[in-house]
């Protein structure tokens, strides 16, 4: 295929994400809406949250203006505002995926400390391979080129007229980012399966919750593994990089979202049930602090509200299923 074909193609597959993820906002807009209208306590993780569903909403929406644009456009701008969010949501979405995981370990320092450094690398890398070309609109080919390419810090090569779809950069950069967002989310997935089966102290209700929550950490190191598979081809085409980036993009943002929201209402579920019930069950569970308003001396969850026996009976049947985000 021409790069022209592959391009057309690409416009289609990213215009089927647009669809997809607007969607998915809508269908996970209830718990944003209890947030705001005070229903739902506010708690910091949930900053992380909304950056990784926001941003990835804004990266699609970017990006579908830049392909489907009839008229100049400033270019400069979309183009920054599509490589910022793009990366921005990444590292966010793999952040969701390590609470996730350090609330497991109880948050144990000697987890949770590398893995922040960790964390911190993989912004590191994200955002210094941001903004390293420079765009401007073509009246010849009706979309945005690239004029220049920085190839570091101090050099920049001019290229002029050359094809540019959206968010394409040098394709060693591209690669490099997917490869830190993927090692990233492969070692939380190991660290979630670890706690699982071998931590003491986690409850057979937790497992089974978490067990259940394990389909969203490994579609999220699938997407970027795929992509990754792809990069590492010789010859490959930036212009497929990007074509199978961006799904991989929106897919993992998905799935971490929705593993968040999964684990903060399972938590606040558990903290109505009455004290006898959380006894029975095995508890305590691993200590969410941004799911909880009160805690016991020794940091153990305890019950703040009483309901009655229908609510555990309804609760369990739900982990029967993979979790629909809702």
């Amino acid at each position: 295929m021409t790069d022209s074909t592959l391009s057309n193609q690409g416009q289609k597959v990213d215009a089927a994400m647009l669809g997809m993820y607007v969607w998915e906002v809508m269908h996970s807009g209830w718990f944003d809406l209890e947030v705001l209208q005070g229903k739902r306590k506010f708690k910091w993780p949930m900053l992380v949250y909304w950056w990784s569903k926001y941003f990835t909403l804004w990266f699609i929406i970017s990006i579908n203006i830049m392909f489907q644009a009839t008229t100049p456009l400033n270019c400069v701008a979309v183009g920054h505002f599509i490589d910022f969010s793009g990366r921005t949501a990444i590292a966010a979405a793999s952040n969701l995926l390590l609470l996730r995981t350090l609330a497991l370990w109880h948050f144990d320092r000697r987890v949770m400390y590398p893995m922040i450094l960790f964390s911190i690398g993989q912004w590191i890398i994200l955002l210094h391979n941001m903004f390293i070309t420079t765009d401007g609109w073509s009246d010849a080919q009706g979309t945005c080129v690239v004029l220049a390419v920085r190839l570091d810090w101090t050099k920049v090569q001019t290229i002029y007229s050359k094809p540019k779809p959206p968010t394409e950069d040098d394709p060693d950069l591209i690669k490099l980012c997917l490869f830190s967002a993927m090692s990233f989310d492969f070692t939380v997935l190991c660290l979630a399966l670890w706690a699982l089966i071998k931590l003491p102290g986690v409850s057979s209700l937790w497992k089974l919750v978490f067990f259940d929550g394990l389909a969203y950490f490994i579609v999220a190191f699938s997407c970027y593994l795929a992509v990754t598979i792809v990069a590492v081809f010789p010859g490959i085409k930036p212009v497929v990089m990007y074509m199978v980036s961006n799904p991989a993009t929106i897919i993992a943002a998905t799935a971490a979202n929705r593993s968040f929201v999964r684990v903060v209402t399972y938590q606040e579920s558990i903290m109505t049930l009455p004290t006898s019930a959380i006894d029975t069950m095995g508890l305590p569970i691993p200590r969410i602090p941004w799911a909880m308003d009160q805690r016991g001396d020794a940091g153990q969850l305890i019950a703040v509200q009483a309901t009655n026996a229908d609510a555990m009976r309804d609760h369990m049947k739900s982990f029967s299923s993979l979790p629909s985000g809702s």
